[in-house]
């Protein structure tokens, strides 16, 4: 049947169990279906009936990537509410002209507890056409006048429909490969990113995976875990790729191309592919234009690489390279129902069903954007015999970020020129912020820019600055324009690069500064101060897998109740209280004690009962399992899979690297419903006494969002304290106390919560 509207794709997946997002913050990760998706857009829509919220009215989107963002999306496609997209890193200014602008009735962030939740359907849906507008998409600036482009239903499936129709011609060559993982780079707020993680994979059906940061290794870290098949990115995070690549493997630098069938390359190149998993495949590339000597790196090592032409005014696929017939320093051919030409000047025009109606309250940019139809891209090409189209550059200088935003250096250039002691600033770059100053006498050109920062939105900020040496900038004649390319050829070499930590990272504890990098989306390499070799850290395969099988599973049913814990009891005669507190619990949990002796963990599973008892993973300090990580000592390697067989152990450091993989480790276990058990006061205290809770478990029972149970033992220390090797017979007293829900990200607050909750008791 022809597709009348976007819902009849939603429909056509709605009752999918399969799974559609993957997210992963940095510490866990959660796994959403296709039916969940769509359950719970119905419930977002009927969220907005209930607050009056209706057809023809504006929300404004304004959150990272996340499932939330999409079944925010669905909910106001389904009723007829206008989306307003806007990136997370925009400024709150911008984001307040927007809502001025449109009238918005609601701004969302994606972290609204309960509004997006499954909830029973309308019984009076909205009539919704083709013409329906769907979204308005602002171009962003900090000092520029916002332009709002309009996107209905049609031009969305003008662009998209294409595209299924050649995807239905090869679905049974992915059968062997099912399910296609995307790993999406690009934020939702860009119509590629939208695209490809929105309306394009439910054609297989596909998985959608978002991920925290840009740094290679993780990048790669998700691609080899996840059995990822394609990364959706700009050409930047492939120069980013890039350099890593040739960083871990030198001979890379001077990569020959190999002639032949392209596995011909793929096992020449099999250690690189080791790197990114056997699944991994392709490059999906947009955003902005790939770079030929790029494009053939990653081809001659047997990689696919796909490149696509568009803009947000075309919603936005205008050209795409076929997959199996992808040609290098092309950009492919005009999708069905598009036609393009090139324009006296070298201006690539567009026409098409996909082409916006214009700009949202702005008819004079409107019209200046057509011409008997056709619209103007800004941007230069030329059109191959073949009929393939070629990017040969931009007509407008704006900056691609790796992120796939658009910077405007005169929006910088506008906020850098208010500071005092500029006297003039120009902005150049290729996927950052470099700024050219100009500057009094004495100026602080650091100062400068670290104030500048502060009033422009993250991905706008200045990364780096030089000092032009003459009294004035080249400029065109009678314009009076910036010559960029002339002072970009004349620039001095960055003199300094702009600071972006307020704390440098070797001052904050290892949790700390977990906290810092996720935020900032570096790699835990930095960490260590080692050079990236991208195996100076511990990853979460260095954590134990096998334990968690249906062999060691049986195992710690045999000996638990048949030897370890009656030896225990031997020595520990334990008295439990509170475990009435666990009655309306469910695991997962967190399981937060004081510790006092080696033989802490026994007498802890000892109290549980048998429902719980065999869930609990603890956590062992690292310093326990170094050497098995080393490969220095039998013995040690002895007691980690003794250790990791019968009690399901895990290692946890202190101050070393390795946090940020412990962490997502924890994750993991979570979501295989294992319990925690964590000591927080990260040491054996020898007195009895408690000592102060590390604010890791704060952050740990946040991040996570389970329940924490505290659980006070009194009496270990004299059983078998920290400095003997030999136990002694002794009472042990083991309290468990109320489940605490923490919330928040104030980690020291938090674990006092904890560490009080645990004197209590």
């Amino acid at each position: 049947m022809p597709r009348e509207t976007l819902l009849d794709f939603f429909h056509d997946f709605a009752e999918l169990d399969d799974d559609f997002f993957i997210y992963d913050d940095g510490f866990n990760a959660r796994h959403y279906s296709y039916r969940e998706i769509a359950a719970r857009a119905r419930g977002f829509a009927a969220w907005l009936r209930e607050r009056g919220i209706g057809q023809g009215e504006k929300i404004i989107l304004y959150g990272e990537n996340r499932p939330e963002w999409i079944i925010a999306l669905w909910g106001c496609l389904l009723d007829g509410v206008i989306a307003v997209p806007i990136d997370y890193r925009s400024s709150a200014e911008f984001v307040a002209r927007i809502h001025a602008i449109v009238n918005a009735r609601a701004v969302l962030t994606g972290n609204e507890a309960g509004i997006f939740e499954a909830r029973a359907a309308s019984a009076d849906p909205a009539k919704i056409t083709k013409d329906q507008i769907a979204e308005i998409i602002f171009t962003s600036g900090a000092t520029s006048e916002p332009k709002g482009v309009i996107i209905t239903h049609g031009n969305i499936l003008a662009n998209i429909v294409p595209v299924e129709r050649e995807v239905k011609k090869y679905l049974r060559y992915q059968r062997p490969f099912a399910p296609i993982r995307f790993l999406n780079l690009l934020p939702l707020s860009h119509m590629f990113g939208q695209a490809m993680a929105t309306f394009i994979p439910p054609m297989l059906p596909g998985v959608v995976i978002f991920m925290h940061g840009f740094h290679p290794n993780e990048i790669l870290r998700q691609i080899r875990t996840r059995r990822v098949s394609v990364l959706v990115s700009v050409p930047q995070i492939l120069e980013i790729l890039r350099t890593d690549l040739i960083q871990k493997f030198p001979e890379l630098r001077q990569l020959k191309p190999l002639q032949g069938h392209w596995l011909r390359r793929w096992w020449r190149y099999r250690k690189v592919h080791r790197m990114f998993g056997w699944k991994f495949w392709s490059f999906i590339v947009g955003a902005a234009p790939l770079g030929a000597d790029l494009e053939a790196f990653f081809s001659n090592l047997g990689f696919l690489v796909i490149q696509g032409y568009g803009l947000t005014e075309t919603a936005p696929i205008v050209t795409l390279n076929h997959p199996f017939h992808a040609r290098q320093g092309s950009v492919g051919k005009p999708i069905a129902g598009v036609e393009v030409k090139i324009a006296g000047d070298g201006e690539i025009l567009v026409r098409g069903e996909n082409v916006t109606s214009g700009y949202y309250q702005h008819p004079e940019e409107t019209a200046r954007a057509f011409e008997d139809g056709w619209f103007h891209t800004g941007d230069i090409g030329e059109m191959k015999e073949n009929g393939e189209l070629k990017i040969l550059g931009r007509k407008k200088e704006m900056i691609v970020t790796p992120e796939g935003l658009n910077v405007f250096p005169g929006d910088v250039e506008g906020v850098l020129k208010q500071q005092p002691g500029v006297r003039d600033a120009a902005v150049i770059g290729r996927d950052r912020v470099h700024a050219v100053l100009i500057l009094d006498a004495g100026a602080d050109a650091e100062e400068i820019v670290r104030r500048a920062n502060t009033r422009l939105a993250d991905y706008q900020r200045v990364r780096s600055f030089s000092i032009w040496p003459q009294a004035e900038f080249p400029r065109t004649e009678g314009t009076g324009k910036l010559k960029r390319l002339e002072i970009a050829n004349g620039a001095p070499p960055a003199e300094h690069q702009a600071a972006v930590l307020e704390t440098p990272l070797e001052n904050l504890t290892s949790l700390e500064r977990v906290e810092r990098i996720v935020a900032l989306g570096l790699d835990e390499s930095v960490l260590s101060g080692s050079p990236d070799t991208g195996t100076s850290v511990s990853t979460t395969d260095d954590f134990p897998r096998w334990n968690r099988g249906a062999l060691a599973r049986a195992v710690r049913r045999i000996f638990l109740p048949g030897f370890l814990l009656p030896l225990n009891r031997v020595f520990a005669h334990v008295r439990t209280r509170g475990l009435d507190h666990l009655k309306e619990l469910e695991p997962p949990v967190i399981f937060a004690s004081n510790h006092q002796s080696y033989m802490d963990v026994p007498s802890i599973l000892s109290a549980l009962p048998a429902r719980w008892r065999y869930r609990v993973a603890p956590a062992m300090r690292k310093e326990f399992f170094d050497q098995h990580f080393h490969g220095r000592s039998f013995t040690n390697s002895l007691n980690y899979y003794l250790s990791t067989l019968f009690f399901n152990c895990f290692p946890i450091p202190q101050r070393e690297p390795g946090a940020l993989a412990t962490l997502r480790y924890i994750g993991e276990l979570s979501n295989d419903k294992c319990c925690l058990l964590i000591f927080p006061e990260g040491i054996m205290m020898e007195t009895g006494e408690l000592g102060p809770f590390q604010p890791g478990i704060g952050m740990i029972a946040a991040k996570l969002g389970i329940p924490v149970v505290p659980i006070r033992i009194r009496g270990m220390d004299r059983v078998l304290p920290p400095s003997s090797k030999m136990a002694r017979p002794g009472r042990v007293d083991i309290a468990f106390g109320p489940a605490l829900h923490l919330t928040g990200d104030d980690y020291r607050a938090l674990a006092k919560q904890v560490e009080d909750a645990v004197r209590r008791l």
